[in-house]
């Protein structure tokens, strides 16, 4: 009562599992590929199955790690212009930023030193604290 193959049909059986084996790993490489091509600068090497770690992303340089708050927010009096620095809160933590841009309504569009920029952001002008140790300081 035991199945019995024969060993042609093994073989064709083992063609098969290894075929579809390889349709899935060309998969997992291809969507892998796609999701990090544009990922340049985050200092993590290729990980071509995507499933040994999730990808986190460094700083690009020493600029970009996070400083303590002044605690001494950007009002609409305080001088800003484009290529100043500020101090923005994201992610739980206070960052050096580079004003890029300042737009209507008090927003400021802000680029985070050391950081690809993707995580460029425009957030309002009253979110925002003096740089009193930046580099323009």
């Amino acid at each position: 009562m035991g199945l019995s193959i024969s060993l042609a049909e093994a073989i064709v059986l083992a063609a098969v599992i290894f075929a579809v084996a390889a349709v899935i790993v060309a998969w997992i490489l291809a969507s892998n590929r796609q999701n990090t091509s544009g990922a340049q600068g985050t200092n993590q090497p290729w990980n071509p199955l995507g499933l040994l770690s999730p990808t986190v992303e460094f700083p690009q340089s020493k600029a970009g790690h996070p400083v303590e708050p002044t605690d001494i927010p950007v009002s609409s009096d305080t001088p800003l212009r484009i290529g100043s620095t500020v101090l923005s809160y994201s992610q739980g933590r206070w960052w050096r930023a580079e004003v890029l841009r300042l737009g209507p309504g008090d927003l400021v569009q802000i680029h985070f030193p050391g950081w690809d920029a993707k995580w460029d952001t425009t957030i309002p002008r009253d979110e925002l604290q003096v740089d009193l140790y930046g580099p323009d300081r």
